[in-house]
C-alpha cells in the first residue's frame, strides 16, 4: 500500500468552489430560461397547475418548475465524483477521493454519492471542515472517505 498524503483544506475548498460554480452556471443557463419559457407557453397552467390542484400563483409555479427542472442537476451533483473519484474541480487541484480504510481504492459509486448528499448544506460543511482537526467534512465521515493528493495522471 502506498502512503497517501491528505489533500489540503485550501485545495478542497478550491475544488468545491469550481464544482459549485460550474453547476450554478449550468443551472442558471438552462433551468431558469426553460422555466420561464414553460411559464409563457402555458405549460405551468395546464400541467403543473393540474398536478398541484390548480395552483394559480405564478411565483409558486416558477418555484415548482425550477425545482422540477433542477432535479437532474442535483442528481448529477451527487454523482460528480464518480469518475475515478474526482470531479472537475478535484482534477484541477489534482486531488481525489479514496476509501478511508483502503486508501489505494476509490470508493464505490454509492459511497461517492453518499458523501455529496451533505454538500447541499455547504456553508456548514465548509465551516466544520476548517474548524475540525480532521481533514474530513461531514460527508466524508458519513461515507468513510478521505480526500488525498493525486499521484496518478488523469
Amino acid at each position: 500500500m502506498n502512503e497517501v498524503m491528505m489533500a489540503s483544506k485550501r485545495k478542497r475548498a478550491g475544488a468545491f468552489l469550481i464544482d459549485y460554480l460550474i453547476f450554478v452556471f449550468l443551472e442558471s443557463m438552462i433551468c431558469m430560461p426553460v422555466a420561464f419559457w414553460l411559464l409563457n407557453s402555458n405549460f405551468a397552467d395546464n400541467v403543473v397547475g393540474q398536478l398541484f390542484n390548480n395552483i394559480n400563483d405564478k411565483a409558486l409555479q416558477v418555484f415548482i418548475l425550477v425545482n422540477l427542472i433542477s432535479a437532474p442537476f442535483f442528481i448529477l451533483f451527487l454523482f460528480k465524483d464518480s469518475i475515478k473519484g474526482a470531479s472537475l474541480g478535484k482534477r484541477v487541484f489534482k486531488i481525489s477521493i479514496r476509501d478511508k480504510e483502503k486508501p489505494d481504492l476509490i470508493p464505490n459509486i454509492f459511497k461517492l454519492a453518499l458523501r455529496n448528499v451533505l454538500a447541499f448544506i455547504w456553508p456548514v460543511e465548509v465551516i466544520l471542515l476548517f474548524l475540525m482537526k480532521r481533514d474530513q467534512r461531514l460527508g466524508d465521515l458519513l461515507a468513510n472517505t478521505i480526500v488525498v493528493e493525486d499521484n496518478v495522471k488523469n
